[in-house]
């Protein structure tokens, strides 16, 4: 994937090689332990129960989608406790994942920017070697585009 991603490496970030390895090595690391994990009897009934119920008709698989929106998204067993948990604990969840959803396609190749030749001040987002945004350097979406991870960091310390 990061090979075809960054189209054959051109759009790939090498001062970032040892983080793309890091990153395919615990990828192998957390699926060799997954498929350890789901081989024992009970975790494996576990699992085959998991599968079945995602597979399963469209009202059991909507009771899983509003299980994994309630519980994944909105973090909302936390707010038993209090509602101030609910704020830190939802911060450092969606500053984590935003940050993973940032990260990882930049480290791979799969996101790039670059400016237009004719015009130093419009960058073009690249998704997958296709352009498909681009804006002015000094405006709010430049902005966000250029510190969406110190967003996520912040959110995070919030």
């Amino acid at each position: 994937m990061i090979f075809l991603g960054s189209r054959w490496l051109r759009h790939f970030d090498w001062a970032l090689t040892t983080y793309a390895v890091g990153t395919i090595f615990a990828a192998f690391a957390v699926a060799y332990r997954y498929a350890v994990w789901a081989q024992r009897p009970p975790t494996k009934m576990y699992v085959n129960r998991g599968w079945r119920l995602f597979f399963s008709p469209d009202a059991k698989r909507r009771k899983l989608g509003t299980l994994l929106l309630n519980n994944f998204v909105l973090q909302t067993f936390i707010t038993k406790r209090s509602s101030q948990r609910w704020i830190m604990h939802a911060c450092l969840s969606w500053g984590g994942m935003l940050a993973f959803a940032l990260t990882f396609p930049l480290v791979f190749g799969w996101i790039h920017f670059e400016s237009l030749p004719q015009d130093a001040e419009t960058y073009r987002v690249f998704l997958f070697g296709f352009a498909v945004e681009q804006f002015p350097i000094h405006s709010v979406r430049g902005f966000l585009h250029f510190n969406l991870l110190n967003i996520a960091a912040v959110v995070m310390i919030v």
